[in-house]
């Protein structure tokens, strides 16, 4: 599923204009689902992908590095508290984003909280489906075993 991400992102990435209401984290996204039981193999796991965002997406070396472990932190924590699957699913989807979001522009954009809220939901549509899209194949991946 890591990979599919990424070869989604890339896909998408020669298709969609940064700028556009269709912004792709498919990497970020796929945090959600990745198996939490062992937490330092996870985390390194968000590390990793952290910094192969940073390579294949972004010149800012370590930064989705370091980004990309806090939100697994706060996935990790969401999955100890929230029982429900689904609302676990739906309350990480929109931490992920906002987290993201909420750093990346205040540090490298612009560093007016109120255009972080007007940036956000560019980033909830296309993002959602693609948790769904994964959601699915989870599901179906775990009912056939």
């Amino acid at each position: 599923m890591i990979i599919l991400s990424f070869l989604l992102q890339l896909l998408l990435n020669n298709y969609i204009n940064y700028n556009s209401y269709f912004y792709p984290l498919f990497p970020l996204i796929i945090l959600i689902f990745i198996d939490k039981h062992n937490k330092n193999k996870y985390l390194f796991t968000c590390l990793l992908i952290g910094l192969i965002y940073d390579i294949l997406f972004n010149n800012i070396y370590k930064f989705n590095f370091i980004l990309f472990f806090i939100i697994g932190l706060f996935i990790i924590y969401l999955n100890k508290y929230i029982k429900n699957k689904y609302l676990y699913y739906i309350i990480s989807f929109f931490i992920c984003i906002i987290i993201y979001n909420l750093i990346y522009y205040i540090l490298f954009i612009n560093n007016d909280i109120l255009n972080v809220i007007y940036i956000i939901p560019r980033y909830i549509i296309i993002n959602f489906i693609y948790l769904i899209f994964i959601f699915f194949i989870n599901k179906k991946k775990n009912h056939n075993n």
